[in-house]
């Protein structure tokens, strides 16, 4: 068993506050007289409930500047399609436009696992072919008039 007391949440804070102002965790121990490797620690359990938090606007930070990117390449990408003079450079405009969408979604789909905005559950689905007659004949049913 460790001889020593546990970090106290003043000492957490005063951890906290020395260590965003310098970015080193010796700094931080030696502010509250504690050993490093255990200031770090403590440091690090603090910050785990931020840490999705802050995780989630760096994505959406980065997602911003790709969007925008995307955006910007996709518009020379059209123009260079426009004017191309071979069949070749339309493919490979097209390609370019094609994985810069592919790319932009596993982005949106990253996003929405860390966020767990995930796409709505797939639901079972039937379809009928009906003559004209048997679909007027369902519609009176579901709108609840008589066949």
């Amino acid at each position: 068993m460790a001889d020593h007391p546990p970090i106290t949440p003043d000492e957490i804070a005063r951890a906290v506050e020395v260590y965003r102002s310098t970015g080193s965790y010796a700094e931080a121990a030696r502010a509250i007289g504690r050993d490093r490797s255990a200031t770090r620690k403590a440091l690090r359990r603090a910050a785990e409930p931020q840490r999705a938090t802050l995780l989630t606007r760096a994505l959406e930070d980065a997602f911003g500047a790709a969007v925008d990117a995307t955006q910007h390449t996709m518009r020379e990408l059209r123009r260079d399609a426009r004017h191309a003079k071979k069949p070749a450079d339309r493919v490979n405009a097209a390609y370019a436009i094609n994985d810069a969408a592919r790319t932009l979604n596993q982005m949106r789909v990253a996003h929405a696992k860390l966020t767990g905005e995930h796409a709505a559950e797939r639901h079972e689905l039937a379809v009928t072919s009906l003559s004209d007659a048997d679909l007027d004949a369902r519609i009176r049913e579901l709108e609840g008039e008589p066949g």
